[in-house]
């Protein structure tokens, strides 16, 4: 392996989840210091592992190789995650107006949700669509 791979492997795998996790963790220190009564945290963990997912799949299909791990990765966000975000947004349902923390964790569980699901059925519609169409 070159070195600029090597950089770009090192840059996609870690430094990307680490910088996930420090903005999580400056997220959780701002909601302890505001003392937030029953902070989201669960439910900011699963948007913001979420996002970072998607994102670690664009930049593998961008600048990497697409592998096995990263379809495991992508059939995770498009399978599990969504039911994850809906149960995180459920559960903020009856808190969504304490805090904006609970509002924005509460709306953003469920427009990933609703994207997904969205993406999901668009693909099944135009690959009904494709399929109907006569090929040569």
């Amino acid at each position: 392996m070159s070195p600029i791979q090597i950089f770009t492997a090192a840059a996609i795998h870690l430094v990307v989840p680490l910088a996930e996790f420090v903005l999580f963790a400056v997220l959780y220190y701002q909601m302890k210091k505001a003392g937030i009564p029953s902070p989201p945290w669960v439910p900011c963990f699963f948007l913001s592992f979420s996002l970072c997912g998607w994102l670690l799949i664009a930049l593998i299909l961008l600048f990497w190789e697409f592998s096995a791990m990263a379809v495991l990765g992508l059939m995770f966000l498009v399978v599990i995650a969504p039911r994850c975000t809906l149960a995180a947004a459920w559960m903020l349902r009856t808190k969504r107006m304490l805090f904006i923390y609970h509002r924005l964790a509460c709306f953003g569980n469920l427009i990933y949700t609703l994207l997904i699901l969205v993406t999901v059925a668009g693909f099944g519609i135009v690959g009904k669509a494709y399929q109907q169409v006569p090929h040569r």
